[in-house]
């Protein structure tokens, strides 16, 4: 396990080929019966922290929700379907995606300079000046 680790970390085997040679068709070879287990290890590890500890619970339910508002906004600005003409390969199909993430961020920038505009113009009319 710690040579294929490090086999992808050093670059001589991509993730990409590691998960083709070790997949679901590998049921039998050692090494996918370790990863396996491991695997089920992590995800134990992982729901006891998720149902004994509150903090965490908290922080991973709050890191979900802002990526599903992000999903929400993308959503919003393009509602519709991508036409087989615009993204035939992966290349574009990808191209596609970053440009509506570009979008979205830039709904987000804006939405956050004008709030901030909004508090600073409250925060001098509370404070006795003018904006």
């Amino acid at each position: 396990m710690v040579h294929l680790a490090a086999s992808v970390h050093s670059g001589h085997a991509s993730a990409v080929e590691a998960l083709a040679r070790y997949g679901a068709a590998s049921r039998g070879d050692p090494l996918y019966e370790t990863l396996v287990h491991v695997g089920q290890l992590l995800r134990t590890v992982f729901l006891a922290d998720y149902f004994v500890n509150e903090p965490f619970r908290r922080e991973l339910l709050r890191v979900l929700n802002r990526g599903e508002a992000v999903n929400s906004r993308k959503r919003a600005i393009y509602a519709g379907r991508v036409a087989p003409f615009q993204a035939k390969r992966q290349d574009e199909l990808a191209a596609v995606g970053d440009a509506l993430g570009l979008l979205a961020n830039i709904v987000m920038a804006w939405n956050t300079a004008q709030l901030q505009a909004a508090f600073d113009r409250l925060n001098a009319r509370r404070h006795g000046r003018t904006p």
